[in-house]
């Protein structure tokens, strides 16, 4: 028996063995070293230390909607839309410390705090049911028409919309002409999700085992609708891309949200040709994302500026 102060001859030799290790790394180069990068902007500096408390729900007025309270952190709340930082500031929009959204589900609302604590946007994977990934989409067509009422960053936005493609591609859907007439009633009319839906239900009439007849009565339910669709058979008749396919930005990209979306874009998945990933983004003036081939150089986009 060795006492604990005692290091047999073993021992040593194994000692030694490591060190040596150590060293012929450290000597032929192969010493990995972890550099710790200071953080400009702590996250408690960022996100403050105030909490605050939000009741949502998509109609108060009936009995039988679902309510959700949620706590979250006031500066990040307010960093993330002007319109929040003007609810947040204001006395008049809240009941003591009770702030109140309207004309939005918990279920959007909870995609939303998902994205502001961690940038990444829930999207729809294999491990959803057929139900849960169609209610899933539903809640990311809900969340784009969210983002821009509350005129959040661009970025948001197009991170979104990819989620939606990629999900549609997925699950071999495309959007049902009920939450198109929804997004057509309640999105803005400059938006790139209308225009999306315009895209995605001409490629539908037109594929065999995604028409629909429902899609076809859109078009007499909504005359928006139904201008934008003329508009866009005129400008795509002869190539009539699917819209749900994101063309690959692999070579491209510095970086990518992979987190439920194939590295190479949507365009792996399926030998379709789709659209240019950016077609359905929404990039700051200045931002090349039209023409042919210089669309694939754009700057400015989240999937080759490392956001």
């Amino acid at each position: 028996m060795t006492s604990p102060n005692h290091t047999n001859g073993n021992d040593i030799n194994h000692s030694d063995t490591l060190n040596n290790q150590a060293a012929s790394k450290k000597t032929s180069g192969m010493q990995i070293t972890r550099i710790e990068r200071s953080a400009g902007v702590l996250l408690s500096d960022h996100m403050g230390c105030e909490i605050i408390t939000l009741r949502v729900c998509a109609n108060e007025h009936d009995p039988n909607e679902e309510v959700a309270i949620f706590s979250i952190h006031k500066n990040l709340l307010a960093n993330c839309s002007r319109r929040f930082a003007k609810m947040v500031k204001s006395n008049t929009n809240h009941s003591g410390l009770l702030y109140k959204i309207h004309d939005t589900c918990p279920a959007v609302f909870k995609l939303f705090t998902e994205y502001l604590y961690k940038q990444v946007v829930p999207g729809v994977t294999h491990n959803l049911t057929p139900v849960q990934q169609g209610s899933r989409l539903a809640d990311l067509c809900q969340l784009y028409v969210f983002a821009e009422m509350f005129e959040m960053d661009h970025i948001f936005l197009n991170k979104i919309m990819d989620k939606i493609q990629d999900g549609l591609v997925m699950t071999g859907r495309v959007l049902p002409a009920m939450l198109v007439k929804n997004i057509y009633e309640h999105g803005e009319k400059t938006s790139l999700l209308r225009k999306f839906c315009v895209a995605s239900t001409l490629y539908a009439i037109t594929t065999p085992g995604l028409d629909d007849t429902s899609l076809k009565i859109l078009l007499r339910a909504s005359d928006d609708f139904f201008d934008e669709f003329t508009r866009y058979i005129v400008a795509t008749v002869k190539h009539n891309p699917d819209p749900r396919v994101r063309g690959s930005f692999q070579e491209n990209a510095v970086h990518a949200d992979l987190t439920d979306s194939s590295e190479a874009g949507s365009a792996s998945i399926t030998a379709t040709r789709g659209v240019h990933p950016c077609q359905f983004h929404v990039h700051p003036h200045g931002e090349d994302a039209e023409g042919s081939d210089s669309r694939y150089e754009v700057r400015g986009c989240y999937l080759l500026d490392g956001q």
